[in-house]
């Protein structure tokens, strides 16, 4: 995955928008609501994405994958937009040693939405994003893990109006340890260093690196 968290949307998941100068009220007005549905459906069209693996005989696997959700960036319902997003992928995973895995994918995408004003949409931002994650299995089970993330937001349209650009690194260290047959523990330190100007409007500062340590307990069948 992508994310450097663990939370997941659900069909009830909000997300509050920033206000501000450079926040949604900004941009769409009252035609924005506060807060972001990520799974609404507004628009009623149907998605798509295709991908291929291919296992050569050796201990390196690729895949490739393209993503379409055919997204109308003019559709609005109570508040929410919808968004055309597209986006391909590229991964490799290996198993370097009997004990040693790494995994490792690239992503390169672009994603509308607003109307279109001056030739240029309301909301118009390319993405990309690479990781590297090593994992070495340690005697009883438990596992060693490490990860180091690269991610950057390019804004398309109007910068003076709404700047969206955005660019950092991230750097992860994990340690799983079982405890029994369904419970596993897992410490994790995660570090990362962004850069995004469109934080001074929020009164914060643009670049800030922040440090997350934390234990989580998962329960399994």
């Amino acid at each position: 995955g992508w994310a450097l968290h663990d939370m997941s949307s659900a069909d009830n998941t909000e997300l509050r928008l920033p206000d501000g100068n450079q926040g949604y009220v900004k941009i769409f007005h009252a035609n924005q609501a506060t807060v972001s549905k990520p799974l609404d459906e507004v628009d009623h069209r149907l998605g798509y994405y295709v991908r291929l693996d291919w296992q050569p005989p050796t201990m390196v696997a690729f895949n490739a994958e393209y993503y379409n959700n055919q997204g109308d960036p003019q559709a609005r319902r109570n508040g929410q937009w919808g968004w055309d997003t597209r986006f391909y992928n590229l991964g490799l995973r290996a198993q370097a040693t009997p004990k040693d895995e790494i995994l490792s994918q690239y992503m390169n995408g672009r994603t509308i939405t607003g109307w279109i004003s001056a030739d240029q949409r309301q909301v118009d931002v390319g993405f990309d994003s690479a990781y590297v994650l090593w994992s070495h299995s340690l005697p009883g089970a438990q596992k060693l893990t490490g990860r180091i993330d690269y991610f950057a937001a390019k804004d398309l349209s109007s910068r003076v109006k709404d700047d969206n650009t955005e660019r950092g690194y991230a750097g992860t260290v994990a340690w799983t340890r079982p405890i029994n047959a369904h419970f596993d523990m897992t410490i994790e330190g995660v570090h990362v260093v962004s850069n995004r100007p469109a934080r001074v409007s929020q009164l914060t500062a643009a670049r800030q690196a922040q440090t997350l340590a934390q234990i989580a307990f998962k329960w399994h069948l």
